[in-house]
């Protein structure tokens, strides 16, 4: 998390310099920033809290931009209406539960790896039940992607 922080700070020192327009700053954010941050944060899932906190800069920098005040509303960046500002969150789930269908529906290694950890995952668990059926939360490692990416898809209920 350190690294993406670092990332998203260095970009943000670049554009506050810049005589660039919100159009510009946008263009960087969802094309640049956002592919390096999935791509550094593959192995670990970062929570709404965690990843408010690594955007607050970027926000901080576009109503700068805008003239805004920084006491400004975030949902003026958030409405689809207004900017194609793309949720970080958002952005982060929908790319590790596509990630995790993808593991699952392999055939080859990957596959098996991703069933490997499932049920070393289950084991752990003292579960018998598959755990995309039922999970323990009362239990759930908090350090394991996997059950991250599951306890996600419980708290959003996709099945």
């Amino acid at each position: 998390m350190f690294k993406i922080k670092n990332e998203i700070d260095h970009l943000v020192n670049l554009m506050c310099k810049k005589k660039i327009t919100d159009k510009h700053i946008l263009y960087i954010f969802n094309r640049i920033i956002i592919p390096r941050v999935e791509y550094w944060s593959q192995v670990i899932a970062l929570s709404k809290t965690q990843t408010e906190a690594l955007i607050i800069p970027f926000r901080r920098m576009f109503k700068n931009k805008l003239k805004f005040a920084r006491s400004a509303p975030n949902s003026i960046l958030d409405n689809p209406y207004m900017y194609g500002y793309r949720n970080f969150y958002d952005n982060q789930l929908q790319a590790k539960i596509t990630d995790f269908c993808i593991q699952l529906n392999d055939n080859g290694l990957l596959g098996k790896v991703t069933e490997i950890r499932l049920k070393s995952l289950q084991d752990q668990l003292w579960t018998s039940r598959p755990l995309i059926e039922k999970l323990p939360y009362n239990r759930v490692p908090h350090t394991i992607l996997v059950s991250e990416i599951i306890l996600v898809l419980w708290k959003y209920v996709i099945t």
